[in-house]
């Protein structure tokens, strides 16, 4: 391809003229890096153009991604149902289609955790009590009626130590307290 300008500056080319006199560059070099930039677009676009899909190619691969999002969709509700059969309304709902007429069910309201400081003696921590109102309110809404509630503690471990300065031990418990929650079945006309 013949060239009329300078391919940096733009300046006017003049027959046997070698280089720009504006800004120095070497014309056959420019020109010969300016033809190699346009066959390597061009061979690009070769490549590329391998690659372009058919409209039955874009429509399969549409296709695919729309089966993918329905297993998708479709997993993801196979998860929730599980998990919501897995919870104790779930459970409550399952009691209920099986015509039981009692539903019980134990929940941990809180713990206590055991240790002991050199010198100082044996204690507990205890964590906050646990609100199950809302699963009660689910619970009633699957068609029971709370009919009885019981505590009990659920001893689980012990630390001891000896007393400093004198005998025997001292000893702090670790367990949790547990609600345990009969439920009714509600009749229905």
């Amino acid at each position: 391809m013949k060239y009329d300008k300078c391919l940096k500056c733009g300046t006017p080319k003049k027959e046997g003229d070698l280089e720009c006199p504006k800004c120095g560059v070497v014309y056959e070099k420019a020109e010969k890096k300016q033809e190699e930039e346009i066959n390597k677009n061009k061979e690009e676009k070769r490549y590329m153009s391998l690659f372009k899909s058919t409209p039955e190619e874009h429509a399969r691969r549409e296709q695919r991604k729309e089966e993918k999002r329905k297993k998708a969709a479709e997993a993801e509700k196979a998860r929730q149902e599980k998990e919501f059969n897995d919870s104790p309304a779930g459970k409550a709902r399952a009691a209920k289609k099986a015509g039981m007429k009692i539903f019980q069910i134990d929940m941990p309201l809180s713990k206590s955790k055991a240790f002991t400081l050199p010198m100082l003696g044996a204690y507990s921590n205890k964590s906050k009590a646990k609100d199950y109102s809302n699963l009660i309110q689910a619970i009633e809404e699957e068609g029971w009626h709370l009919e009885h509630v019981s505590y009990v503690f659920r001893w689980t471990g012990s630390e001891s130590r000896d007393k400093f300065l004198a005998s025997g031990q001292q000893e702090s418990v670790s367990g949790e307290i547990i609600g345990i929650y009969i439920f009714r079945a509600m009749e229905t006309d």
